[in-house]
């Protein structure tokens, strides 16, 4: 049988304390799953909408301004306003508005034009 000593025990004990505080420091680090995939949806929407604003041809406006809406609609369907502002500095539920706008604007019909 081996044989501890109870000095050995006391140095294995403060060595196992010391892990696990260094396992539970880089959990608490760590971003969480939920941040990996909100932010970059919530990101790549804002960057569709600047691409719907430069484009020329309102056909591909309309497919950018419609990329980014599902893109926020996604974002807000896995996580709540709160959570995705907290995230990303931005307010979901105020860029949904400016893509809905944006689509309303780019499909509206031109004034002036004759029926």
């Amino acid at each position: 049988m081996i044989q501890v000593s109870p000095e050995s025990l006391k140095y294995a004990g403060i060595c196992l304390a010391g892990l696990i505080a260094i396992c539970v420091f880089f959990i608490a680090i760590s971003p969480s799953a939920l941040s990996v995939q909100i932010k970059p949806l919530v990101l790549h929407s804002k960057q569709c909408l600047e691409f719907s604003r430069q484009d020329k041809n309102p056909m591909i406006s309309l497919q950018h301004a419609v990329e980014g809406l599902a893109y926020i609609q996604m974002s807000r369907k896995l996580a709540s306003d709160g959570k995705i502002q907290e995230l990303t500095h931005l307010s979901p539920s105020d860029l949904e508005e400016i893509f809905q706008e944006r689509i309303l604007e780019i499909t509206a019909p031109a004034e002036g034009v004759p029926k």
